[in-house]
């Protein structure tokens, strides 16, 4: 029997109360007006990542609910938290191995040096948390792990200080829901311990500044939740080290402040402000606040400044300082550079510098609001470069411009430049797409300086003709393969953005690459080739809707049928220089908004029949066909009008197919993983899991399942009553799931912490807990009504169909049912 302290059992129930009060009064923020926008696989083709994700989080609304994500999230932590806490005895042991890549990279949007340790260095990374190393660069360590938002904007050490550092949550290059974040943080031991200081709302802290001639003020550039307009954006100032802040600069509802620089000897600092909103339907990149603002008394008070490029609107700003002078690189209406701006009376007056743009015409890549950096060298106020796809720097005061590193495509160096910090007069660290990298030649040689597993994956698989190695598709860093035995030896198989890799079963020379919007590619070079020629595969339509994760597959009981979809399904027989047939009309609900968004997402086929095919949609539609693709039947009932992020046909029971689903709306009684027989009702199998967005399922048996969801993997041996959290992994998102019977391992792709994987033994030993006769409170049954009671009928909250937590018999889970389960908390049943 488990033994409860009764203050401890007090504090529970008071818990529990304010949380249901939390529950029931969830406010909804109003999405603002935004420019409609049609998605472009051109200039806005960076938006593509958070359009599709905030489409996976939102449906059916237009906006997805930072309220509702924040508590979908903090209740899955805090459920198993609290389980923990309470010496919970788990059935499934082991843990995780990391199998990389560390080689490959993943998204870095901050690097900063320690001014008292040449060889203190941190990066903040995009999905992944912060990284430390002391001894230059040679061996890092996680620093951020038992963070709720692991996404790193900013970072600054204190100037005086050793060992304070603060750090601002959130990426500042709006890309996707987990990657928002929670304030600012600081350390006073040098990143082993952290204290939060507040600044949630603000959700994206672009900039964190440390005065360094007034410490105890640190301002805080922040965008916002982006999903809506709203006030919690802007600047904010604090004169305690971050204790209380005060909002001191808020351009609009719409804008917040992206970047600032300050000038220590006139105590005068400039803003840069930045019209951002982006939904799944919507995006704002422009506007009357994207501009500069002023401040002469060390950020206390703002003034706006006049457009130094007249009337027109821009785009966002970057700004830096050296020596009193000021700089200013303006993103015009195309996306490129519109000029960079330089002040030399303390932000009165500003003038481009730049005579020529030519030059630069490309260096932003056509999707400037993406970058906007420009770094001016301590050493040198000529000396100045630009941060864009690739790396532009002038010795001249911005007359003549070079690269300053190779091309992009040649990966020596990664694309995407996201932030520089020159450490030495011709000495600098640099953090991009791809890792973090130092010069000590003014560029004209780059050293890659870290090894870490944070590279962003959407999808995993293994190859089952080169056993323990792993193949996955990742976010700016391609599809690569490799395994554990050589964490830093991953090989780069193919650029762009990752999607799904597939093998042929029998053809060890045969394989399929894909990027972004259906561009598959086909090899028949050996396994053994670290450089294969790729063949690109022939469209389907190119006017259908394409998927930036777009679904292909061989047929798992024929690999000569290969598979994809649209907004329709596609079929391709033979060998993949064919072309492909229409197999379906539209499956989608076909209808706007958001049409270009309504698209097929997961496909599966029968592992014993070729003719059984499912597909699944952004818009909650399901749709299978048993006679090979001429016709298709609807497959709705008990489905949740959510995102189908997954299909999964029972490897032990062929004839039933599980489903996951995303969404935060109404997440607490909305199932996001179901089961059903092929043809008939999905039923919920979350059992005592919080609700939260699910994305992806396998079967490890007739009743061992395990799913990737937004907050880790977890796993259930008793056919989904019960669902233990695997091993401690972060609380991070794994995108894909995929079982390697040989090696007896789960290998999960995560978007933040590279590939990993689980012992498959650790999971089938576990033996499904002894169902007692027991009291109806006892809804998570064990013979106590306990914390697994209160989190479940918590997370049920408000269910009207089908509810576990249902006591009182009458079709809802109310404030009736909970507070009846409170009322026993700690009894003994029968």
């Amino acid at each position: 029997m488990k033994k409860f302290r009764p203050f401890s059992r007090f504090l529970l129930v008071i818990f529990s109360i304010s949380l249901v009060f939390t529950l029931f009064f969830v406010v909804n923020p109003n999405d603002g007006k935004a420019i409609n926008e049609k998605s472009s696989k051109g200039v806005f083709s960076k938006f593509a990542p958070w359009e599709a994700a905030s489409f996976k989080w939102s449906y059916p609304d237009s906006d997805w609910d930072v309220n509702l994500a924040d508590e979908a999230l903090v209740a899955v932590r805090e459920h198993f938290e609290a389980l923990e806490a309470l010496d919970y005895s788990r059935n499934i042991g082991g843990s995780w191995r990391m199998e990389g890549p560390q080689n490959i990279g993943g998204r870095l949007n901050a690097i900063q040096l320690d001014p008292f340790d040449a060889n203190h260095i941190l990066v903040g990374s995009a999905a992944g948390g912060l990284f430390g190393t002391h001894d230059g660069g040679a061996n890092w360590s996680a620093l951020t792990d038992d963070f709720g938002w692991m996404a790193m904007g900013s970072i600054a050490f204190h100037p005086s200080q050793q060992g304070t550092i603060f750090i601002g949550t959130g990426d500042p290059q709006i890309s996707s829901h987990p990657r928002i974040g929670n304030g600012v943080y600081r350390s006073v031991d040098g990143g082993t311990n952290w204290v939060h200081l507040g600044l949630d709302s603000a959700r994206i802290v672009s900039k964190v500044l440390v005065l360094e001639d007034s410490p105890e003020i640190v301002l805080a550039a922040t965008m916002g939740n982006p999903a809506v307009k709203g006030p919690d954006r802007g600047l904010y100032r604090s004169i305690n080290s971050g204790a209380t802040w005060t909002q001191v600069l808020l351009p609009s509802d719409s804008a917040g402040v992206s970047d600032i620089a300050y000038d220590p000897t006139s105590g005068i600092m400039i803003a840069a402000g930045w019209n951002r909103l982006r939904n799944s339907t919507r995006s704002l990149v422009l506007g009357p606040e994207s501009k500069l603002y002023r401040s002469s008394d060390q950020g206390a008070t703002w003034s706006p400044i006049l457009n130094p490029w007249g009337e027109e609107d821009r785009c966002r700003i970057g700004v830096a300082e050296v020596d009193g002078t000021f700089f200013a690189l303006v993103v015009g209406l195309d996306m490129q550079i519109d000029n960079i701006y330089k002040s030399t009376n303390g932000g009165l007056t500003w003038a481009p510098i730049i005579a020529d743009t030519a030059p630069l015409a490309n260096a932003l890549g056509g999707f400037g609001w993406y970058f906007s950096k420009v770094r001016v060298n301590p050493w040198n106020v000529d000396d100045i470069t630009i941060l864009g796809v690739d790396i532009w720097n002038s010795l001249d005061g911005g007359a003549t411009w070079s690269e300053m590193a190779p091309p992009w495509w040649e990966y020596s160096v990664h694309a995407d430049k996201h932030d520089m910090q020159w450490v030495g007069p011709n000495s600098a660290l640099l953090a991009t797409d791809g890792g973090a990298y130092r010069t000590s030649n003014h560029g004209a040689t780059w050293t890659d300086i870290e090894n870490l597993p944070n590279s962003q994956f959407y999808r995993v698989e293994l190859n089952p003709h080169n056993p323990g190695r792993y193949t996955g598709g990742a976010q700016d860093n391609g599809t690569s393969t490799g395994s554990y035995l050589d964490l830093n030896g991953w090989n780069r198989d193919r650029g762009g953005d990752g999607f799904t890799p597939v093998f042929h079963p029998t053809n060890p020379d045969f394989r399929i690459a894909t990027v972004q919007w259906a561009n598959f590619a086909y090899s028949y070079d050996p396994p053994s080739s670290l450089t294969p020629s790729w063949n690109g595969m022939a469209d389907t339509d190119y006017n259908d809707r394409k998927a930036w994760d777009a679904p292909i597959m061989l047929h798992p009981a024929n690999p000569e049928h290969i598979w994809t979809g649209t907004q329709r399904m596609w079929r391709m027989i033979g060998a993949p220089s064919g072309n492909w047939t229409a197999m379906s009309g539209d499956l989608t609900l076909n209808v706007e908004p958001a049409l270009s968004y309504r698209i097929i997402t997961s496909i599966t086929g029968s592992p014993v029949d070729e003719n059984v095919v499912a597909a699944g949609t952004a818009d909650g539609q399901v749709h299978f066909t048993t006679d090979g693709g001429t016709t298709w039947n609807l497959m709705t009932s008990g489905l949740p009008e959510r995102y189908v992020t997954d299909l999964y046909f029972d490897p032990f029971n062929p004839d039933s197919i599980f489903c996951t689903v995303s969404g935060y709306r109404d997440y607490a009684y909305t199932p996001h993983i179901l089961k059903a027989e092929l043809g008939g009702p999905w039923h919920s199998i979350s059992g005592d899991l919080p609700e939260h967005p699910m994305n992806s399922v396998v079967a490890l048996s007739e009743v061992v399942w395990a799913a990737a969801t937004d907050a880790g993997v977890y796993a259930t041996v008793d056919a989904g009553t019960h669902w233990e959290r695997l091993g401690a992994m972060p609380w991070i998102p794994v995108y894909d799931l995929v079982v390697d019977t040989a090696q007896r391992r789960l290998v999960a792709g995560t978007f933040s912490r590279s590939i990993q994987s689980f012992p498959l033994d650790s999971i089938l030993v576990g033996t499904p807990p002894i169902t007692t006769n027991t009291c109806p409170e006892d809804v998570v049954v064990n013979g106590i009504i306990d914390i697994s009671d209160v989190l479940l009928i918590l997370s049920q909250y408000g269910c009207l169909v089908n509810c576990q937590g249902d006591i009182d018999g009458d079709g809802a889970v109310t404030i009736v049912d909970v507070l009846q389960v409170l009322s026993m908390f700690g009894v003994n049943c029968p």
